[in-house]
């Protein structure tokens, strides 16, 4: 099963991830290659952290299912990973994910005739102070931390509007245990 985690930046998808990682049996990531550096808050195995020109590589011989750009920096899902991940469904891999990219994951489960091995998480944002603060904490500079929300700003409301199958998960300023366990929840 396949549990996409998609909201602003600052939001806890990473924390989340985190945390479902140690309370799920049989979970783990769906890894995506990345021209960025890494993060301290990046979790082991989330990315693989790539050259450009490998980025570019592996993009020409038709390896990635699918590539987003964000904020200069590139990301792409291997093809392979996803069908191998739609069609386990005793396995929990978890996949942070651009809005985007969620209707390429529920194409091509549609097409494995897997819909039901995909459940799709959107994490709403606390308010924009608290929100700020998680990404400085993280480490993100006063201009990444701009670009990112103004990047962010529209897509509670593409979500809502996208008719795809989002469980909404709602940011009261609380522990990220709540959000665990409504996405916990979720999966029963």
């Amino acid at each position: 099963m396949v549990l996409t985690l998609t909201g602003p930046s600052g939001t806890g998808k990473t924390s989340i991830a985190k945390r479902l990682l140690t309370e799920l049996p049989h979970a783990s990531l769906l890894r995506s290659y990345t021209t960025r550096d890494p993060r301290r808050t990046d979790l082991p195995g989330e990315y693989a952290y790539v050259t450009q020109d490998a980025f570019d590589g592996m993009q020409r011989e038709g390896e990635f299912e699918w590539t987003a750009s964000l904020t200069g920096t590139w990301y792409g899902t291997r093809r392979e990973d996803l069908f191998i991940a739609i069609q386990h469904p005793m396995n929990a891999w978890i996949s942070i994910l651009v809005p985007e990219r969620v209707p390429n994951i529920l194409h091509v489960a549609r097409e494995l005739r897997s819909l039901n091995n995909v459940k799709a998480f959107f994490i709403l944002p606390p308010s924009g102070s608290v929100l700020e603060d998680r990404m400085r904490e993280r480490g993100d500079s006063r201009d990444a931390i701009e670009k990112r929300r103004t990047a962010d700003s529209s897509w509670e409301d593409a979500a809502r509007m996208s008719g795809l199958p989002y469980v909404f998960i709602e940011d009261l300023n609380g522990p990220i245990d709540l959000k665990v366990q409504a996405i916990k929840r979720h999966l029963l």
